[in-house]
């Protein structure tokens, strides 16, 4: 099915690079592209309902958000000690990129028990 759904995309003869890195798009828009469509994979998720604690400011975020801001470099640094909820792949990478910007105490809280 993704090789017919890509299949209607690239009969229109679109500029397609796969697997490229992309660090800026500022950069891509100066290249004389008057759009930029990253297809980076990661799947829309359902965002949480649940309000922010009075005086949280800006420190919850979304996993894939946040990723995509620690890629793209709007992110450089993250406090010494870390909660990340979940367990998915998209929670590791979270752990692992709080590590590489600082993070000392990073812990992972999940709903399920070890087992699963």
């Amino acid at each position: 099915m993704i090789d017919e759904e890509v299949g209607y995309i690239t009969a229109l003869q679109p500029d397609v690079r796969a697997g490229t890195r992309v660090d800026s798009l500022k950069a891509l828009l100066a290249d004389g592209y008057d759009a930029v469509f990253v297809g980076s994979g990661a799947a829309a998720r359902p965002r949480p309902r649940a309000p922010r604690p009075q005086g949280s400011g800006e420190d919850i975020h979304i996993g894939i958000d946040w990723l995509s801001s620690v890629s793209f470099g709007h992110i450089s640094k993250i406090g010494k000690r870390v909660i990340v909820l979940g367990g998915g792949n998209t929670a590791m990478d979270c752990c692992r990129s709080a590590r590489r910007l600082g993070g000392e105490e990073v812990k992972v809280v999940v709903r399920s028990g070890f087992e699963e």
